[in-house]
């Protein structure tokens, strides 16, 4: 029995992403995927109740159904760990859904899963082959730019058409279920908490001279780039890291989860929202809440402090 999310039995529609309807079909038609279209259709249920479909959402699920997925487990869990989820003013015309916060502004979210990208930069991953981890890493983190820069730009024009106030905040949720290798982290850190703050790769420290002092583990590398394949050959630094200062002030946060609807958490009888990775941007104009995930990661800048003063002393933060 399908149902409409599985109905379409057509083309893939012209202009549309190759990417997002393979999964669609797969999800729609594999013998092996009926706890998946089970749970979706349980998913799509809540979603409902909720009123967040914007008009269109049925229609575009075939083709954009890593994003449509992404919104929906977003809203669905929020709603599980008790925030109050609401739609923008024109559903369809703005932000996927909202959060209301306790002075009565809102926090509004778009939700976007970035594909594979085109050209140089294209992201090739067969199984069983040995890859290499720097050019996985900067291919992947090229593409959660890109999805940054858009949703932005995009934010900046609901901005201007009144959609949504000066006084909201703003959260960039991306999901990598749908970049080739968005799944899998070569880090103890999340690509995406990297990203935003500007940091590379462990350094290790190796004392010289007369000392007993092992090597140890040293502060990471900054990373306030990624390097860009252009067409011609040639080569072009992306600017990274807009968490570092106050360009990207408008955003409150950036949310993350690279699980495909297949492996999430739920799925494996785990919380909702295990996989979340959420993290805060310092300079923003409209903070997101501390400690309010449920489940999740957050990451975020804390001040610390060296005393070097005499018979006082010591570290924190």
């Amino acid at each position: 029995m399908t149902f409409p999310l599985l109905d379409y039995r057509g083309p893939l529609p012209k202009g549309t992403s190759a990417e997002h309807f393979r999964v669609y079909e797969h999800i729609r038609d594999s013998d092996s995927c009926d706890d998946d279209r089970a749970a979706l259709r349980d998913l799509w249920e809540q979603f409902k109740t909720l009123g967040l479909a914007d008009p269109e959402f049925v229609k575009r699920f075939p083709t954009e159904f890593g994003a449509r997925v992404w919104e929906m487990r977003l809203a669905c869990t929020f709603t599980g760990w008790g925030w109050k989820v609401v739609a923008p003013k024109k559903p369809g015309h703005g932000p996927d859904l909202g959060i209301e916060m306790s002075n009565g502004r809102v926090i509004w979210i778009e939700a976007t899963a970035p594909g594979n990208a085109e050209g140089a930069d294209v992201i090739h991953a067969p199984r069983r082959v040995v890859l290499n981890g720097d050019e996985i890493e900067r291919k992947v983190m090229l593409r959660y730019l890109n999805a940054i820069s858009e949703k932005r730009e995009q934010y900046t024009r609901w901005r201007q058409k009144g959609i949504v106030s000066e006084a909201d905040g703003f959260v960039i949720a991306i999901s990598g279920s749908m970049v080739p290798e968005g799944q899998v982290e070569l880090d103890e850190l999340p690509r995406i908490v990297k990203l935003a703050f500007g940091l590379g790769k462990r350094t290790v420290v190796v004392p010289i001279g007369d000392t007993k002092e092992e090597p140890h583990v040293g502060p990471r590398q900054t990373a306030l780039t990624v390097t860009k394949n252009t067409q011609t050959g040639e080569t072009e630094q992306i600017t990274a890291a807009p968490f570092v200062n106050d360009n990207a002030h408008e955003v409150s946060a950036i949310l993350f989860s690279g699980a495909h609807f297949k492996i999430r958490p739920e799925a494996y009888g785990n919380e909702p929202g295990r996989d979340f990775v959420l993290a805060h941007n310092p300079f923003a104009n409209v903070s997101f809440p501390f400690d309010r995930m449920k489940s999740g990661r957050e990451f975020f800048i804390q001040m610390g402090v060296c005393d070097h003063r005499a018979g006082v002393g010591g570290r924190d933060g």
